[in-house]
């Protein structure tokens, strides 16, 4: 029997369809990380739309997942590692520490924000002296998500000192000038995550209200 008629020849096994050329996986694996890059790179351009496409690709995830597990019991698929790739690509980021955001988030939110000069007009600073220099902090835009008993914010914050980022650098006027945020928010401000840098001194940062 020739290649060709080896080739043509019927499948026996019910895993056929994971032996093919994988081409529909291929589609498969790039929506769903085009769905994710899309979701970061509008996060400040297009609220809404990264809203639905964080959550196509979260169920774009999902389903990674479960055809992963389904390819386990099956021999030689060719899907699997354009599978595994997929989730390895999407996880690998968040197993190490960050301190800046992911540089699709960066762009989409220096072309939100252009000129920074003039996003930074709109911010609602306290100016305080530290070190015999000028400094300034304080928020820029938050947007609400959660649920009703623990409301918290996406945020974006200025600090000119990085203290926001790294607790080493807050000094005794930091701290009075946070707690001048406080009180112009009416209410305790409290951080619910780590700070990531976007662009220069602007930081992302979940925050909400309450010990």
């Amino acid at each position: 029997m020739s290649s060709d008629q080896e080739q043509s020849a019927p499948a026996t096994s019910g895993g056929e369809m994971f032996r093919r050329p994988p081409w529909l996986t291929c589609a498969f694996a790039a929506v769903t990380l085009a769905s994710l890059a899309g979701q970061e790179f509008l996060t400040y351009l297009q609220p809404e739309a990264a809203g639905w496409l964080l959550w196509l690709g979260v169920a774009c995830i999902a389903i990674t997942v479960v055809w992963l597990i389904i390819c386990a019991f099956i021999r030689k698929p060719r899907s699997a590692p354009v599978l595994l790739a997929t989730l390895l690509v999407f996880f690998v980021p968040y197993l190490f520490e960050r301190e800046n955001a992911p540089w699709l988030t960066s762009q989409g939110f220096r072309l939100q924000a252009s000129p920074l000069e003039q996003y930074l007009k709109g911010c609602r600073l306290v100016e305080f002296n530290e070190a015999g220099g000028t400094q300034a902090m304080g928020f820029c835009e938050r947007r609400e998500f959660g649920y009703s008993l623990n409301t918290q914010f996406d945020s974006v914050f200025y600090d000119s000192t990085g203290g926001i980022q790294k607790p080493e650098r807050r000094t005794p006027e930091w701290t009075q000038a946070w707690h001048d945020l406080e009180t112009a928010d009416i209410g305790l401000i409290r951080t619910c995550g780590g700070a990531l840098r976007l662009v220069d001194h602007f930081y992302r940062v979940c925050t909400a209200y309450g010990m």
